[in-house]
């Protein structure tokens, strides 16, 4: 649109107000050549957005009192301009929201599936006996992971949770609990200290904790599985720095995070985990149990965040 009172207002930027349109040269009669139609008065405002830049115009034709319109239908129609920018505005916002969500979906669904575990690489391990919690000595704060191959962790771990009954508790299959193991393993990068090992025995800690300590006395059963899941997933896809190097490097994690940069990112992966195709291990659990597991899951993650652990070391030490 080139010519018109539109195409002007559009490049202005101003309103135009016309009593008599064949009596402006500005006016173009061709398009009430071509419809019927007979333009008298024309009152034509621009549209912007939030920046300012001109995203339409409104263009009001012929009075219905058939009179010139004033400055107060001027003012009436300004305000209507205003609304009709901030409509288009939030319209443009919400189709790039919509595509922005349908990226992060598709890149969701991508990241899944090469974070979870392979079906060979459940097959093998579901294949395999699992030795009993003394001949892997669990039960031990001597306990040494050293000997143990990386498929001998999962196994160690399965057999952690089977000797908690975890599986009949929470109602999952074998080939879930498998999957899910296999996925946090993975999704360990192979830093010196915060790996997948340093993870597996924190767990194998808590678990003879659990077991030697009395501590069921004073959780439920879902605390305690919460507690132990955590452990596996505390230092989830750690990169070998701290939160002060996140905070002081503004990396885009830092940016996403305001405080307990890195131990938010690991919950966040834990659940990313879990709500990946077949390696959600509490989800025949009631919404009344999910919630109270994943809060508590979320807590004793965040809580590993060492600064905590240095405001709270002085009361803990009464």
């Amino acid at each position: 649109m080139n010519t018109g009172i539109a195409a002007l207002v559009a490049c202005s930027g101003k309103a135009v107000n016309i009593p008599d349109a064949y009596a402006d040269s500005r006016f173009n009669p061709e398009a009430d050549v071509e419809s019927g139609f007979k333009t008298k008065s024309i009152l034509c405002m621009p549209i912007f957005d939030t920046q300012q830049k001109i995203v339409g115009v409104a263009q009001l034709l012929n009075k219905s009192s058939g009179k010139p319109f004033t400055d107060g239908d001027e003012n009436l129609f300004e305000a209507f301009a205003i609304f009709c920018g901030l409509g288009i505005h939030n319209a443009l916002m919400y189709e790039q929201a919509c595509k922005l969500l349908a990226k992060q979906s598709v890149a969701m669904e991508v990241l899944s599936y090469h974070a979870s575990a392979q079906p060979a690489e459940v097959d093998k391990i579901m294949n395999q006996d699992v030795p009993s919690a003394d001949q892997l000595k669990l039960y031990t704060f001597e306990f040494c992971d050293f000997e143990l191959t990386e498929d001998e962790t999962i196994i160690a771990s399965i057999r952690m949770l089977l000797e908690l009954d975890f599986m009949n508790a929470v109602h999952t299959k074998q080939e879930t609990l498998c999957r899910w193991l296999l996925s946090v393993k993975k999704n360990y990068r192979p830093v010196i200290y915060h790996n997948w090992r340093h993870a597996f025995n924190v767990a194998q800690c808590m678990f003879t904790m659990i077991m030697t300590g009395n501590m069921r006395r004073f959780f439920s059963d879902l605390e305690v599985y919460a507690l132990l899941v955590a452990c596996y997933c505390h230092d989830l896809d750690h990169r070998g720095t701290n939160n002060a190097f996140q905070t002081k490097s503004e990396s885009p994690l830092a940016q996403l995070y305001g405080t307990s940069t890195m131990e938010h990112h690991h919950f966040d992966h834990c659940i990313m985990i879990l709500n990946s195709e077949g390696n959600n291990i509490f989800e025949e659990l009631s919404p009344d149990d999910y919630r109270t597991t994943i809060k508590v899951l979320e807590h004793a993650i965040l809580s590993t965040d060492l600064a905590l652990y240095f405001q709270k070391r002085g009361s803990l030490r009464k």
